[in-house]
């Protein structure tokens, strides 16, 4: 999934709402600003490894916003 992809997920599906535990010590207290702020990192740093750690944590919301409320 590309990071337009997942851009047109989240404006056609909404964004979940939070808090939403990401894993044992990582919880996304505001998924809106988390998402707007990892799709700027992103675009403003294409193919550069150290940045995915965002995209994953991008696509872990998409893989769950279907199952919780959104924003």
């Amino acid at each position: 999934m590309q990071i337009d992809q997942i851009i047109e997920h989240f404006e056609k599906n909404g964004i979940p709402k939070g808090p939403i535990r990401y894993n044992q010590c990582t919880v996304i207290q505001d998924p809106a600003k988390m998402v707007e702020s990892h799709i700027r990192y992103l675009k403003q740093n294409p193919k550069k490894k150290h940045f995915l750690p965002y995209y994953k944590r991008l696509y872990f919301l998409v893989g769950i916003s279907p199952t919780i409320d959104k924003v």
